[in-house]
């Protein structure tokens, strides 16, 4: 909608611009002649004129620039309905795998084809699993739902921004510590406070981390720095994980990338980016996937002015 917004803008500069230049041209064209007209109908004619070409064109340029913001807002409405499809076909395919885990499992448990209690405490284990895997992909599907909808509001108001970076890190310390992250914590000591809705940042680092624990092997790199830079702050969560292809990397905050789009080095259904990107939009903030550095294989920027 923010790119649809801009394109109206300036189509509407571009023909206000357009339109202040033919009408000055006409005014002036017929205004050169008032004062050497002497026949009284024709210096009424003269006289009025430009009011009645002024209208014209103003009407014609009004008909031509709605049936161009017409065009630009059918072709949004297009690739809305597009995305949404392709949303639910995602959803679709990443509910079924574990659905259809949960009723094999379950139909083999109702049967009696399990027999031993060994087989059945891994057969539960696994359709506990499942089960849990298919209430996160639909927490996240609410998320972003409710993130991208309009008439969803920030509650913002000065949070330690720090402070809530810790509280990510310590909310998600167990799956750090089962992953063997190799933890690098380069985090001011002084409170840095901003404008924020906490909630939904503090949701933003946590699945960066999230996102840095499940897509990479154990024992990977996580360095956490945040720093000053003139008039922003700028806080990057860099790994040594898997690489994501440099070509991909503009669609890595897009919801439910496909395998063929990323190869699945980067696996998952990619909602816990696309809904942190749209989180620090509504705030004003930034995120992009940086060139990566020395030691690590990707890095992601938050840039946050203040």
């Amino acid at each position: 909608m923010k790119k649809l917004r801009n394109s109206i803008v300036r189509s509407f500069v571009l023909y206000f611009i357009l339109l202040t230049f033919i009408i000055s041209i006409v005014d002036n064209f017929f205004s050169n002649y008032l004062d050497v007209i002497t026949d009284e109908k024709l210096f009424l004619f003269f006289l009025a004129s430009p009011f009645v070409i002024d209208i014209l064109l103003i009407t014609c340029f009004s008909i031509l620039f709605f049936r161009s913001i017409d065009k630009k807002v059918m072709r949004q409405v297009d690739k809305n309905a597009e995305d949404k499809s392709l949303l639910f076909a995602n959803i679709a395919h990443d509910l079924k795998t574990p659905l259809t885990s949960i009723a094999g499992f379950s139909k083999a448990l109702y049967q009696g084809v399990v027999k031993t209690e060994d087989e059945k405490v891994e057969i539960n284990r696994i359709i506990y699993n499942k089960t849990i895997q298919a209430n996160e992909l639909l927490d996240l599907l609410f998320q972003y739902s409710k993130i991208s909808s309009s008439s969803f509001e920030l509650i913002c108001k000065s949070n330690d921004i720090v402070y809530l970076l810790r509280q990510a890190l310590v909310d998600n310390y167990d799956l750090l510590d089962k992953r063997e992250m190799d933890l690098i914590l380069e985090i001011p000591d002084e409170q840095i406070f901003i404008d924020c809705d906490a909630s939904e940042i503090k949701r933003v680092f946590s699945n960066i981390i999230v996102n840095a624990c499940k897509h990479n092997g154990k024992k990977t790199k996580l360095r956490v720095r945040m720093e000053k830079k003139s008039d922003k702050y700028v806080l990057t969560f860099a790994d040594s994980g898997s690489e994501i292809p440099f070509s991909k990397r503009e669609q890595i905050f897009e919801p439910f990338i496909s395998e063929s789009q990323v190869e699945r080095e980067f696996q998952g259904n990619g909602l816990g980016l696309a809904i942190s990107k749209a989180i620090l939009d509504k705030h004003g903030f930034t995120i992009a996937l940086k060139k990566s550095k020395k030691g690590f294989t990707k890095e992601f920027e938050i840039i946050v002015p203040y």
